[in-house]
């Protein structure tokens, strides 16, 4: 019988020291942009980036991307909402 707690509280030891060791690694919080171009949701590690006026941009697309850097000023204009009085 003690052979058998021994073996049990072992393994009790073995399992708590793994579980304090996995909790020591954090994955990285997942970070969600949207394109400006079609409004598509990514990730932003996923992304392709531009940086224009010192803002970087992500795109889930090159396509999006190269429509955006043709012009920039009307695409950043569509995103704004003006409110009429």
């Amino acid at each position: 019988m003690k052979n058998k707690n021994a073996k049990t509280l072992g393994l009790v030891i073995i399992l708590s020291i793994m579980m304090n060791a996995c909790s020591l690694f954090k994955y990285p919080e997942t970070v969600f942009e949207t394109c400006p171009v079609c409004h598509m949701s990514m990730d932003r590690s996923d992304a392709l980036v531009y940086k224009y006026k010192n803002v970087k941009y992500y795109f889930d697309k090159y396509e999006c991307k190269e429509v955006f850097k043709m012009n920039p000023e009307m695409i950043l204009g569509k995103n704004t909402l003006e409110v009429k009085k």
